[in-house]
């Protein structure tokens, strides 16, 4: 007899042999036995993940002879007609290869023959291949089946599905299999069949499958025909073509302690061993972010799926950074391993990218910026103005305007007097300064200059108050609906009130457009859209686009080359180098100011008041 794969001879047959589809499973036996099942479901997800697997059992449970049942015998002749696949009631049909009119008309016309069980069920797999004419033509039938006709369709492209066929059905969004749940499953494989495996390869073959089931079952297939009954973890590295974890923490700590002989070493080892230079860079990204996420908090390590002897060394070179380097470091590395997958020599893509990674330096906020630069201008930290009020001392000494900073008392001369006037101006002149930095009190500071009583070339300008007549209120102004690009500020706002990691990835996303009953993104990078891909069936995010857009469904995809459409952190990282450049600008102006007090000694000439000047002065 020939030999059967394991991801056939394990297939599940029943709702409680499936693994990570609680949510699905469940539901599907209350409406069993509840006597709820509707006409049409639509089940959707990644790969291998359990979506045909589902309808074959849904099939068994509906049409065994002891049925409707959640648990199906399995000995009946239906239950053993669906399981063997040649059952003339459950036709499971390629939606690829069947996707015109003309299969469509074939197939509403089966529609009218009646069963020999209890249902007629139509299986339709990627049924988003179908064309636009062929669902147009499913649409009546779909809508008002026969009583003894059910239709279950599966997909991994559900966003393709026009929206009215998304209407007509139940849909049931499949998620990936969480890594323990794999993990667990391929060890009973192992034990059934003889096979003697580490815990850490299992969890290298969990890993490479992504989630996947069936890529999972295949890969350990694959790894027990390489090494036989007794595998070691070594082993399924070497079959699977994996990077070796210590080239990886190798790389990893040649950035932390800025050691360019070291990430240089690493990677002319996975060159010499012939990996996948593409593969390790998508592998550091992983390492990066299980860093980041480790830096961040403790409990972090919740998300960190490793092996205890990987969280350790993690730990320890984690602490000698900040994740304001680990978060750039990223961004370096994104960028560096789409060029590795598209350019013709990757290592020399890699080799120069480890000078950005090294320059990489951390961070100082805007303010420890702004308090040193004061400190090597005043020789200490600022004070805080004047105030306004006070024009004189007791003996009647006069003083300069506290605001100006441009002119100095006549009698003024020698370099202590003009040393003196520069770091008044400097304290005063609100530029750097910690106590006045908006715009709006500097301009306040300059209006209230001190009074000065009348004298030699002093000319007083009188004001006359006007009288004071009474306007009508203004209307209330209209309040404008806000633009998309304010909802998707507002939106993203909301969503990274919530503290789940998996929420981060919005601020990889950039409003595209509300088509019909859905959203519209894009994301510069497609390492995005499988993170945005986990969020579908998340409570809060459709909470939120239907607060926000009014729909309740998404797509996104990869942003396309010339489109002008800004993510959060692109904007962000825009503002702070604008702002950069305005302070700069600002220390240019403050220079030059100093320069020219240097080389001019002013002296006032004429002054005009610009207040009423008190009576009795």
């Amino acid at each position: 007899m020939s030999y059967v794969a394991i991801a056939r001879r394990y297939r599940p047959n029943s709702f409680h042999e499936m693994a990570g589809q609680s949510h699905v499973t469940r539901t599907l036996r209350n409406a069993i036995e509840r006597d709820r099942v509707h006409h049409a479901y639509l089940f959707s997800g990644p790969r291998g993940v359990g979506k045909t697997t589902s309808a074959r059992a849904l099939a068994r449970a509906i049409n065994c002879e002891q049925g409707p049942t959640p648990d199906p015998c399995g000995v009946c002749t239906h239950c053993e007609s669906i399981l063997q696949g040649n059952s003339a009631d459950v036709k499971e049909i390629d939606g690829a290869s069947n996707n015109s009119v003309e299969s469509v008309r074939s197939l509403r016309e089966e529609v009218q023959y009646l069963p020999q069980s209890r249902k007629r069920i139509f299986i339709i797999d990627e049924v988003h291949m179908l064309s636009n004419h062929a669902f147009n033509a499913l649409l009546k039938t779909l809508e008002e089946p026969p009583a003894h006709v059910m239709f279950i369709f599966a997909t991994t492209e559900p966003n393709n599905l026009p929206d009215t066929i998304l209407s007509r059905c139940q849909r049931f969004e499949f998620k990936r299999i969480p890594m323990t749940t794999v993990v667990s499953y391929l060890a009973n494989i192992c034990q059934s069949e003889g096979i003697q495996i580490d815990e850490g390869g299992l969890r290298l073959i969990a890993r490479a499958g992504e989630g996947s089931m069936r890529d999972s079952q295949s890969l350990l297939d694959q790894v027990i025909s390489f090494a036989g009954k007794e595998i070691t973890t070594e082993q399924v590295a070497s079959a699977l073509g994996l990077v070796d974890r210590a080239f990886l923490y190798r790389m990893l700590k040649g950035m932390v302690t800025y050691d360019a002989a070291l990430c240089l070493e690493a990677i002319n080892s996975v060159y010499d061993a012939g990996y996948d230079l593409a593969e390790f860079a998508s592998e550091m990204l992983e390492l990066l972010r299980n860093a980041t996420l480790i830096v961040l908090s403790k409990d972090s390590f919740k998300f960190v799926d490793i092996p205890e002897d990987e969280r350790k060394e993690l730990e320890g070179l984690a602490k000698e950074s900040t994740p304001d380097v680990f978060t750039r470091s990223f961004q370096v590395m994104l960028d560096v391993h789409e060029q590795v997958s598209r350019s013709p020599r990757p290592k020399l893509a890699l080799e120069m990218s480890v000078a950005r990674l090294l320059a990489i330096r951390p961070a100082h906020s805007i303010d420890d910026l702004v308090s040193k630069i004061t400190k090597m201008q005043g020789g200490g930290s600022p004070r805080k103005p004047k105030s306004s009020s006070t024009s004189a001392d007791d003996d009647g000494t006069s003083h300069a305007p506290a605001a100006s900073g441009f002119l100095q008392p006549s009698g003024a001369s020698g370099k202590s007097d003009k040393t003196k006037s520069r770091q008044n101006t400097a304290e005063a002149s609100g530029f750097l300064n910690t106590t006045a930095t908006s715009a709006k009190e500097n301009l306040q500071n300059r209006s209230q200059r001190p009074t000065i009583r009348p004298g030699n070339g002093i000319v007083a300008q009188e004001h006359s108050t006007p009288a004071h007549t009474p306007t009508k209120p203004k209307p209330p102004d209209r309040v404008a609906p806000p633009s998309p690009k304010e909802q998707f500020l507002g939106f993203v706002r909301a969503v990274k009130e919530q503290t789940d990691i998996a929420y981060d990835v919005v601020d990889h996303l950039a409003f595209h457009s509300i088509e019909g009953t859905r959203v519209n993104f894009v994301t510069p990078h497609k390492f995005h859209l499988s993170r945005i891909s986990n969020l579908r069936n998340d409570a809060y995010w459709q909470d939120s686009l239907e607060h926000f857009f009014k729909v309740r469904n998404f797509s996104v995809r990869v942003r396309r080359e010339g489109e002008s459409l800004e993510t959060p952190t692109e904007r962000q990282d825009r503002l702070n180098a604008a702002q950069m450049e305005r302070l700069k600008e600002a220390f240019m102006q403050e220079q030059t100011y100093e320069i020219l007090t240097e080389i001019f000694d002013a002296k006032i000439t004429q002054i005009h008041l610009e207040t009423p000047i008190p009576k009795g002065h």
